[in-house]
């Protein structure tokens, strides 16, 4: 059984938090040539054990043997939620939310609020309270994700509050927003959105769930608008059209806008070359082994998604826009994790790969779009989400017909 290459330093002094935290993928890929894509270092004054391999990725992922937890902490802001539970309780909340999200069942219950929420953003929303409506929460949602990466301090003096004090207001006039959907009180914009036969089979499909109490359910939904699920869908919605605004890949579009094969490959290939999250975080609960490595308790093991969906030994060509790979059976097509993975992965996927179908299906049928910056060199940011480090201009024109 070997040691991870790597050094993890002196507490403190070794810490390299700013260094992955300013360029993660220049810290990644030094390490990667250094020793290897298994390496370790110290990231937030924890001995963090790096996966870049595809295979070691997948054996975490799918790990039976109970070698690891989750290792989220935002409690303070989220409330209980499948993040923090054991698997026993997320087993449970995962069926619960199943119920509403089965591909199934997701069309006729989430379809209408999708195309809803398409004409009323794309088309026009002139109304001018509907607009501040949505601006409203928008900046809430802002704010509470500032929370989450900012320290804990709840503070507040006059004129003056701590980010996290503002983050923990922002997710009291989430809640309120959440509670006004859920009892559709407010005859405003995005409760509007849900139609009322959508609306009483998501009542119903909640109501006859196993919820431990509407605390439960509050925060689940604060957990899908304000968490990880939007966040994901934007930045793979910003991938897929700069992919597609590149002259070598304009060909997909005219074959995409009648073929949901097509788009679907499309989908795939952008989640594979560009995931919405460098990855994610484990904890080695006990001493254990790894792609044959020691993996010792107590260790951070981080793995990265966009480093192991570029893994040569998975992927063929693993740099370039290839849809191709997902069709008709190619050796190429294997498991990704842009939503996870293993029994602990999303139970929002089904939802978010709806909304990257309709949303890019509705688009590519009804309008043409054309950047007004190079898309070809793009520098990347990854963190807290993958995005262009700088902005990009693009134009979207409604075609005829």
């Amino acid at each position: 059984m070997a040691k991870v290459p790597g050094h993890i330093g002196i507490p403190l002094i070794g810490d390299r938090s700013l260094e992955f935290a300013n360029d993660s993928f220049k810290f990644i890929n030094h390490h990667i040539q250094k020793h290897g894509r298994i390496f370790q270092s110290r990231l937030l004054n924890r001995q963090t054990i790096f996966l870049a391999s595809y295979d070691a990725v997948r054996q975490l992922l799918n790990d039976v043997d109970n070698n690891y937890d989750m290792e989220y902490r935002y409690k303070a802001l989220w409330g209980e939620n499948v993040l923090h539970y054991n698997d026993k309780e997320a087993t449970r909340v995962k069926s619960v939310l199943g119920k509403c999200l089965d591909p199934d069942h997701l069309p006729k219950l989430c379809g209408p609020m999708i195309h809803n929420v398409l004409k009323n953003i794309l088309g026009s929303l002139e109304d001018e309270n509907q607009l501040n409506y949505v601006i409203l929460i928008v900046a809430a949602i802002l704010f509470f994700v500032l929370g989450l990466i900012s320290i804990p301090l709840n503070a507040s003096i006059t004129g003056w509050s701590s980010t996290f004090s503002k983050a923990i207001q922002a997710k009291d006039a989430l809640m309120d927003r959440i509670e006004e959907v859920l009892t559709r009180r407010h005859k405003n914009a995005l409760v509007n959105m849900f139609p009322l036969d959508v609306y009483l089979r998501f009542n119903q499909t909640m109501s006859d769930g196993d919820f431990k109490s509407k605390e439960e359910l509050r925060n689940h939904i604060l957990l899908f608008v304000s968490a990880l699920p939007p966040k994901a869908v934007a930045s793979l919605l910003a991938s897929t059209f700069i992919e597609l605004g590149k002259t070598e890949n304009a060909r997909y579009i005219d074959v995409a806008r009648d073929n949901l094969e097509i788009i679907n490959a499309i989908i795939n290939e952008v989640e594979r070359l560009h995931p919405p999250f460098i990855g994610g975080k484990r904890q080695a609960i006990k001493a254990c082994t790894l792609s044959g490595y020691a993996i010792p308790k107590g260790c951070s093991v981080l793995y990265l998604t966009h480093a192991a969906h570029r893994d040569p030994a998975a992927f063929s060509n693993p740099d370039q826009f290839i849809p191709e790979r997902w069709l008709n059976n190619n050796p190429d097509e294997k498991e990704t994790w842009a939503f996870g993975g293993g029994h602990r992965s999303c139970v929002g996927k089904p939802l978010m790969k709806m909304m990257l179908l309709e949303t890019i299906s509705y688009i590519i049928k009804h309008y043409d779009w054309h950047f007004q910056t190079d898309v070809h060199n793009i520098e990347y940011k990854t963190l807290p989400v993958y995005r262009p480090n700088e902005e990009i201009y693009v134009k979207f024109t409604r075609r005829d017909g």
